[in-house]
């Protein structure tokens, strides 16, 4: 039987609330409230696969990288079809976990730099912020971003991620997802390009940014190159002028 209204309302606000725990750093409630959630919904609930990527998560900063391949691994196995099944992949990938290592054996061609960007208008969008220096409060970006989403968009419920290009963790990427088009993503670089509260910037604490729109075929394409190099000369031809 499905489950009421009220059941459903009360797993997603549960699923919120240990979001938000993961968002502000508490990984260790975040991943326990993980666990707990089949027991209290069962385990066939519709938010699984959401709760058993975000435990991967939670393992990912709690136990090292063994344990996160592992655990996103898992999620891969129980979950194929799912879109957090599609997330997990593109974790392993940067990760180079087993399985998911990019081979070394593949030609020039294959693993020369992936720079067929597309503009596509009117298709989904990402917004994201890159971030370099060695001073990164990464997990204070992530909850003053989150902070004024949910101040200022609150009805578009933005998700918020964040990835490394590479093995170089000072440089990582906060992703913001999901705008419905060129336009919409655009409007929010516009809107929070030059406000300190955005990433929780004060006179004395300032980061390193650039902000880019970009497509999901886009955002692949960088994931591919480990860079943003390329793209970035592609987002100021298309979108900045």
């Amino acid at each position: 039987m499905n489950a009421t209204k009220a059941r459903e309302r009360e797993l997603n606000t549960y699923y919120e609330q240990t979001y938000s725990a993961f968002q502000s750093g508490m990984y260790k409630d975040a991943f326990d409230r993980c666990v707990e959630a089949p027991q209290k919904y069962g385990s066939q609930n519709p938010l699984m696969a959401k709760f058993a990527l975000l435990s991967a998560l939670c393992v990912g900063n709690l136990q090292g990288n063994e344990a996160y391949c592992q655990a996103l691994a898992e999620v891969i196995a129980r979950y194929p079809e799912s879109s957090e099944s599609t997330r997990a992949k593109e974790i392993a990938r940067l990760m180079s976990c087993k399985g998911f290592e990019v081979s070394d054996t593949k030609s020039k061609s294959e693993t020369a730099m992936d720079d067929g960007f597309t503009l596509e208008d009117d298709k989904l969008h990402y917004f994201i912020v890159a971030l370099t220096g060695e001073d990164i409060r990464l997990d204070e970006v992530k909850v003053a971003v989150s902070d004024y989403n949910r101040e200022n968009h609150r009805l578009e419920q933005l998700r918020i991620s964040n990835i490394f290009l590479g093995t170089d963790t000072n440089n990582p990427l906060v992703v913001i997802r999901k705008f419905d088009n060129k336009n919409q993503a655009m409007r929010y670089y516009e809107e929070v390009k030059d406000k300190d509260d955005f990433l929780g910037e004060s006179a004395r604490k300032k980061y390193n940014k650039e902000f880019f729109a970009i497509t999901q075929e886009n955002y692949r394409r960088i994931l591919k190159n480990r860079t943003l190099d390329g793209y970035r000369e592609f987002f100021g031809e298309n979108y900045l002028k």
